[in-house]
Order: structure tokens, then sequence, then C-alpha cells
């Protein structure tokens, strides 16, 4: 018996996203955001929860194809 993955949604540009539901769409862990964090991603906090905005997401890989990652 197989099991199917559900395809998860992309990323849509303009979009901000709660920590836990960026986490989830792009299917990182805790350690890979912290590391993301320290190069440069940038996470917004309001109201005492952390958010990421898909924009900012997008410049943070668009700057890793840059530095060759």
């Amino acid at each position: 018996m197989t099991t199917q993955q559900a395809i998860p949604e992309p990323i849509q540009p303009g979009v901000l996203y709660t920590l836990a539901d960026f986490l989830r769409l792009v299917g990182w862990k805790r350690y890979a955001m912290r590391t993301a964090r320290e190069n440069g991603l940038k996470v917004r906090r309001a109201g005492g929860r952390a958010y990421v905005h898909s924009d900012d997401f997008f410049a943070y890989l668009e700057k890793l194809d840059q530095e060759g990652n």
C-alpha cells in the first residue's frame, strides 16, 4: 500500500504568513528557520506573534542564489 503526500501550496507573492504557516508551507524545521534568519531572512513581530512576508522570503532565496548556495 502506498501513501500519497499532499502537494504543498506554493508561497504566494505579497502575502504575510504567520511563522507556523510559513514553516509548514516551506517544510522547514526550527533549525532551518534559525539558520535562515542568521543569514538574512526577515521575521516581523507584532502582538507577540512572528510573521514572514513572502517577498522577504523570495529576496532571501535570490540572495542565496547570487551567493552560489
